[in-house]
């Protein structure tokens, strides 16, 4: 399917807010995707989504952990979180996070 550039409308309004212990930073959001910048400084619990999340770890080092896994997550990586699912976080750096 081709999208017309016109048509599409991405809202940057950079909308700021504390959960956890990280500042979450909402940087791009339209009816496709909404992507996120977490700064995290030691713990983040991402809670139940309907939908999937990408998170690709730009800046430190994380210990990640779901129901049924736990994993190491350093800079340079991206994750894929299945829906219906919760995932904490712990460490120190920049995430982003994508989803619909």
């Amino acid at each position: 399917k081709h999208l017309d550039k016109n048509n599409i409308v991405v809202k940057s309004n950079f909308e700021k807010y504390k959960k956890y212990d990280a500042e979450v930073e909402k940087i791009v959001s339209c009816e496709y995707f909404t992507t996120e910048k977490l700064n995290i400084n030691g713990y983040y619990n991402d809670e139940y989504y309907e939908s999937f999340r990408i998170y690709s770890c730009v800046e430190g080092e994380f210990e990640v952990e779901s129901v049924n896994d736990k994993i190491s997550f350093i800079a340079g990586e991206s994750i894929l979180v299945p829906a219906e699912q919760a995932v904490e976080f712990r460490g120190k750096g920049q995430i982003f996070k994508s989803f619909v």
